[in-house]
């Protein structure tokens, strides 16, 4: 397929995501590659690949949902391989992803592809066009408006809870284990909702930060959230009460991708310490509809 960029990436587009998926007959996720935008125009995070802004990208995917390796010609005209259950990307001739099966849900069998998604996330500086969008010979496209989630939270809490309707279990603002932490929340971070446990929790601490050529020290808050949380609307935000009635959005610092499908990223306040004199951080999490 051919897709064209539009724009470029600045600050606010820290968690700026193009995510392909592929689905079975019976609707269960076989494929999902989740690529997130790098701080430069044309990257990728953690990947070689690069797209040329304002022009037309080719994006090629083989998809192999049977249940045997598929041996084809790649791009750059050699012989590939890519498991049973695997996937390869390749951007503008580059292999991005290879034998790529995050995403890949439990239930999904060999079998025929029947439904394809490409979703972006508010903040992404990505404009697809579904006209610009070029298939083999006999399938179709159909746009929908706005994100399908085929899975997402109802599905998450339901692997913990099977079969549980009370709100005060499994609704998003409940928290069954006494840790603090409400689903929602612990959805967003990829936490375990039955498990008390405040590790590896965002935090805060004081750093010296360079902003218009001046240094000074900031409070930061620092983070790691999963790469392909499609339906979730992340913001840091700021504030000199704890109510946060009044706040100011945090700046982005800094991100490096974990390896292990987490993302971690630092975000400062915009007032520096002394200026004020206290300050609280916060991440806030809000579910898309």
């Amino acid at each position: 397929m051919d897709m064209i960029h539009h724009g470029t990436l600045d600050e606010s587009d820290v968690f700026s995501q193009l995510i392909l998926r592929h689905f079975d007959a019976e609707g269960a996720r076989v494929s999902q590659i989740a690529m997130q935008a790098g701080e430069s125009p044309g990257t990728f995070l953690g990947q070689d690949a690069r797209w040329e802004v304002d022009t037309v990208n080719r994006f090629e995917v083989v998809m192999n949902n049977s249940a045997d390796a598929l041996t084809y010609t790649s791009p750059t005209g050699t012989d590939r391989t890519v498991d049973a259950g695997a996937s390869d990307m390749w951007i503008n001739g580059v292999l991005a992803f290879g034998n790529h099966t995050h995403g890949r849900h439990g239930r999904a069998t060999p079998g025929p592809i029947m439904e394809i998604q490409l979703l972006t996330n508010p903040n992404n500086v990505w404009n697809a066009d579904i006209a610009r969008i070029q298939t083999l010979p006999g399938a179709q496209l159909v746009g929908v408006d706005g994100p399908s989630v085929p899975e997402g939270y109802s599905d998450w809490i339901e692997t913990y809870f099977p079969g549980e309707s009370d709100p005060e279990l499994v609704g998003p603002d409940a928290d069954p284990d006494g840790d603090g932490i409400p689903n929602l929340l612990e959805y967003a971070l990829n936490r375990e909702p039955n498990v008390a446990s405040r590790e590896a929790l965002p935090f805060t601490e004081v750093q010296t930060v360079t902003v218009d050529g001046v240094e000074g020290r900031y409070l930061v808050l620092i983070g790691a959230v999963p790469d392909d949380m499609f339906d979730l609307q992340y913001s840091v935000e700021a504030s000199s009460d704890v109510s946060f009635a009044e706040y100011d959005e945090g700046v982005p610092v800094d991100s490096w991708s974990n390896g292990d499908g987490t993302t971690t990223y630092v975000f400062r306040d915009v007032v520096p310490i002394g200026e004020d004199s206290r300050r609280f951080m916060r991440l806030r999490v809000t579910a898309l509809d």
